[in-house]
C-alpha cells in the first residue's frame, strides 16, 4: 500500500499470531565498512531497504529484494528478524 512520505508498506490478509513466521527477508550482504561506499553511491535514491542484520553485517535489499523490504519501516515495528543459515 502508499504509506505517503514513507514510501510503500505492507500489510497481511490473514491473522498472524505472535512468533508466526511472515516472510523471508532478502537482499545483498554488505560489511559495515563499505556502508558509507554504498550510502555514496545511492546518494540520490530516495528510498533505501538497508537492514542490520547485527553490528557489522547488513542487508540491502534495493536491487535484490522481497517483499519483505517494506516491512522494515515502520514507525511502530511489531515483527522481529531472526537470522537463519543454511548449509
Amino acid at each position: 500500500f502508499d504509506a505517503g512520505l514513507k514510501g510503500r508498506g505492507l500489510r497481511v490478509l490473514e491473522d498472524v499470531k505472535a512468533g508466526d513466521f511472515i516472510t523471508e527477508y532478502v537482499g545483498r550482504a554488505i560489511k559495515k565498512r563499505y556502508l558509507d561506499t554504498l550510502f555514496r553511491r545511492y546518494k540520490n535514491e530516495q528510498m533505501l531497504y538497508i537492514m542490520a542484520l547485527d553490528s557489522n553485517t547488513y542487508l540491502d535489499a534495493r536491487k535484490k529484494g522481497s517483499v519483505a523490504r517494506f516491512i522494515n519501516h515502520s514507525c511502530d515495528p511489531n515483527c522481529v528478524v531472526e537470522r537463519w543459515k543454511v548449509k
